[in-house]
């Protein structure tokens, strides 16, 4: 039920490219054709966004049994762990750097994420990018949706 949900959530992505930038506002960092990545404001913006974000993932505890050194057969040091946002965000979003890590059934296997964790998980990214303005409306829903669409790989 809940990954039913979640996919009609992510419903604003299965518009055509053209319909996207046909209805998507002016992003106060680029053009609406450039990429979402662009829009949001590229690496200077993520660079200081993804640390807040990993930072609401440990503290919520909704979400912070999920993360921690050792836990789940990985590094989860938080340098560790900003990294891998950091290039999982520019490989979705259309930035330059490559995803390098485990793929997302692995590095999800045995965490059983709960759909209110998972709710934490996509709010904290929801709540970053407002306070740090990486977009607008519309990138959130983009992003909101790329996430929803990953829950059916976890």
């Amino acid at each position: 039920m809940f990954v039913r949900a979640a996919v009609r959530a992510a419903r604003p992505l299965a518009r055509s490219q053209k319909q996207l930038f046909a209805v998507r506002a002016m992003s106060q960092h680029a053009p609406a054709d450039a990429s979402l990545w662009d829009r949001m404001g590229g690496e200077p913006v993520f660079r200081k966004m993804v640390p807040d974000i990993v930072d609401m993932h440990t503290s919520d505890p909704l979400t912070k049994n999920y993360f921690g050194e050792g836990k789940f057969q990985n590094d989860g040091a938080r340098d560790h762990v900003i990294e891998r946002v950091f290039t999982f965000f520019s490989a979705g979003v259309g930035g330059p750097y490559d995803y390098e890590g485990s793929d997302m059934v692995s590095a999800h296997a045995g965490m059983k994420i709960t759909a209110p964790a998972f709710h934490g998980l996509l709010n904290h990214v929801m709540v970053q990018m407002e306070r740090h303005q990486a977009g607008g409306h519309e990138e959130r829903e983009e992003v909101l949706g790329i996430l929803c669409l990953s829950l059916i790989h976890i």
